[in-house]
């Protein structure tokens, strides 16, 4: 099994960058009913804006987003779909269009509430890595699965055959 790692701490699900980790987070909040903190992780996602990113290592390139995700499985909190990855593929996925605004985020929160059936929409520019070095301008919040584990420059690998399972024949 592949685990991720996002500045030295390891991910299952995803590291995300921006938006969708101050979503993610939040909705981590809203889940365990942690009220007292649900204001203001509300507050970080209306506050969330784009910013420049630099990818280099495994993948090069740079543009201008709201969130930047790096994924180990295809979907993640609440079955919201991103990639095509799987925990047995030796590799993880950045996924471009993966919280790309609000309305994706929300609109993928609607679809996995409803429990309708996986879409590739949304999924169509995946890239896959094993390590990447992100630098942004300004620097943003970088979540591992809901955990804030720092700001950017950012580096994410994948920690190949990281859990090994055993099973009888």
């Amino acid at each position: 099994m592949t685990l991720g790692r996002a500045n030295g701490h390891v991910f299952v699900e995803a590291c995300a960058i921006g938006l969708f980790g101050e979503t993610i987070a939040l909705g981590d909040s809203a889940k365990d009913m942690e009220f007292g903190v649900l204001v203001g992780k509300l507050k970080d996602v209306m506050a969330a804006k784009r910013f420049h990113y630099e990818l280099s290592g495994d993948i090069r390139g740079s543009g201008t987003a709201m969130s930047l995700v790096f994924s180990n499985t295809s979907s993640i909190g609440s079955q919201m779909r991103v990639s095509d990855s799987t925990p047995t593929d030796p590799y993880l996925e950045f996924s471009v269009h993966a919280g790309r605004s609000r309305t994706d985020i929300v609109g993928r929160a609607i679809i996995s509430a409803l429990h309708r059936p996986e879409s590739d929409e949304g999924i169509d520019q995946v890239f896959r890595f094993q390590r990447l070095e992100v630098k942004t301008r300004p620097r943003v919040r970088v979540y591992a699965d809901n955990l804030l584990v720092g700001r950017t420059p950012a580096t994410i690998t994948a920690e190949l055959s990281a859990v090994k399972v055993l099973m009888p024949k």
